[in-house]
């Protein structure tokens, strides 16, 4: 298991991954106690980071559409109509598509007929 933290204005993060073997040590260190989560619960208050964890910093870019109150252009599809936000649309063959217009494989929706016939 990991997990990841950003400072979304830089892009730079902290990854942290729990390391596999600290269950092992756990089991080690309490071999007397029967419960395994007993074990891991005294083993995890005692064992250094280092054993627990690896910690790396990393970048992690980040799309601008991804950030709180990110505002771009809306646009009406040519095709089918529908308004598209965040810049969600392609351009082809000189049309501004939505997404699923421009390429409708990638729909992850299909239609069924109508609503309420």
């Amino acid at each position: 298991m990991a997990a990841t933290f950003v400072d979304l204005a830089s892009g730079r993060g902290v990854r942290v991954v729990a390391l596999e073997g600290s269950r092992d040590l756990a089991r080690q260190l309490y071999p007397q106690i029967e419960s395994k989560s007993q074990q891991q619960m005294l083993a995890y208050r005692e064992l250094p980071d280092a054993k627990l964890f690896r910690v790396e910093e990393v970048q992690v870019p980040v799309d601008a559409a991804e950030l709180p109150g990110y505002k771009a252009e809306r646009i009406i599809c040519e095709r089918c109509g529908e308004g598209v936000n965040f810049g969600r649309f392609e351009e082809v063959n000189g049309e501004r598509l939505c997404l699923s217009c421009a390429g409708p494989e990638r729909q992850y929706w299909r239609p069924m007929g109508k609503a309420g016939s």
